[in-house]
């Protein structure tokens, strides 16, 4: 596989991390106003830095519209495995064995989420132009070496306050 190949991977699943969690909330009704906007925000972005089409953005919708039935159990489950962890930790006692079974059944959905995304984001990307396929996969580079060198400086600031 070369190196084109892998890192048109990684932004397909980068852009699935990024826009469709996104889209996802910015049409859901039921989202704080504050949190709802925020993350419509980084849909508009998106799009607009690709410069979609009207058609696309349409088709784009679509295939986010056709993928939720898909994703929102997802999302509940793992919404509801995070509250029965919470609500295990805070009971006041700690069963290692019970909380390892629900991390087990947090990332296995956590996992499943991930596939469904990297799909939806690969149909999504099959709706682009060669020149926005190409931004998109520079876009979400920086935007991964930003969040590496974020990381980096987190590990030394915490490195240099041990």
């Amino acid at each position: 596989m070369n190196k084109l190949h892998i890192k048109v991977r990684v932004a397909i699943v980068a852009m699935a991390l990024a826009m469709v969690p996104a889209a996802f909330s910015q049409s859901t009704s039921t989202a704080p106003a504050g949190h709802k906007g925020r993350l419509g925000f980084h849909v508009g972005l998106m799009m607009d830095y690709l410069d979609l089409s009207d058609a696309q953005r349409g088709q784009v919708k679509q295939v986010i519209a056709s993928e939720k039935p898909t994703l929102i159990p997802l999302m509940q489950q793992l919404v509801g495995t995070k509250q029965q962890i919470l609500q295990e930790v805070s009971g006041g006692t700690f069963d290692q064995a019970k909380i390892s079974a629900l991390a087990s059944q947090q990332s296995q959905t956590q996992m499943q989420l991930n596939v469904e995304k990297a799909k939806i984001m690969a149909q999504i990307f099959n709706l682009l132009t060669p020149d926005q396929k190409t931004k998109a996969v520079s876009f979400l580079q920086k935007r991964a070496s930003r969040f590496e060198q974020h990381l980096q400086n987190v590990q030394q600031k915490s490195s240099s306050e041990q």
